[in-house]
């Protein structure tokens, strides 16, 4: 089981660094999942499933073949966590392709599971992506209470947990600053990035930590301080 766990990790790890890394991403969770069948594991042949479809960020149908195999599986298993995980990925497939209210119908099931978990970070994750829905249907109001309420989830957190998941909470931040700026917000949308920033360096992950700057970098140009914006971006 702890290899099967180490190679599906790798293959994660791995996916980050693009196509030339997909056969062999695709080779680590093969032979994860061989582990877990001879096991009867159906926790871990549930991640493997996740895992593959998030290999297809850009193709949401084919993603979501994935994860509805995956909850297919989970509900056998009942597990809260890995069906918020399943609800909410299923959910950013739909808002890919422009469904808000299937999207939003299963966000809303994701948070409940997380909640049922007490997952706090997951919780906040699934809140900002309801603002996103709330963006695009152009209700920016309901957009800033489902911020406001993320945040509070994110408040609310042990700061023992909080460093534990210290680049989720990164990653959810640069997700509320990118909402925040296109509210209009400037200034909390440049506090919320550079808290991001700061847990990063606390906490490396170098792709994500690019992508929080070019963010920032993409805000500061929108508002005029090229010279910033530029120093980020490079």
């Amino acid at each position: 089981q702890t290899e099967a766990v180490l190679l599906q990790n790798e293959g994660a790890l791995l996916a980050g660094k693009g196509a030339p890394y997909r056969d062999r991403v695709l080779d680590n969770y093969r032979r994860a999942r061989e582990i877990y069948q001879a096991l009867d594991d159906q926790s871990g042949l549930v991640g493997i499933l996740i895992n593959e479809g998030n290999l297809y960020e850009n193709e949401p149908s084919k993603a979501r073949a994935y994860y509805e195999q995956a909850q297919a599986k989970a509900e056998s298993l009942q597990d809260p966590i890995l069906l918020g995980t399943c609800a909410m990925n299923r959910g950013r497939t739909y808002r890919q392709q422009g469904d808000l209210e299937q999207a939003q119908e299963l966000y809303q099931q994701s948070r409940t599971y997380f909640e049922e978990a007490a997952d706090q970070v997951a919780v906040a994750e699934v809140t900002v992506n309801l603002a996103v829905v709330e963006m695009e249907r152009g209700r920016r109001e309901l957009a800033r209470q489902h911020l406001q309420s993320s945040e509070a989830y994110l408040r609310a957190m042990d700061p023992v947990d909080e460093k534990a998941f210290a680049r989720k909470v990164a990653e959810i931040r640069t997700f509320q600053a990118d909402i925040q700026g296109e509210l209009g917000e400037s200034h909390a949308a440049e506090q919320l990035y550079e808290e991001a920033l700061a847990l990063y360096e606390e906490h490396p992950d170098p792709l994500k930590e690019a992508e929080t700057q070019l963010n920032f970098g993409a805000h500061l140009l929108r508002v005029g301080r090229r010279e910033q914006a530029l120093n980020l971006i490079e």
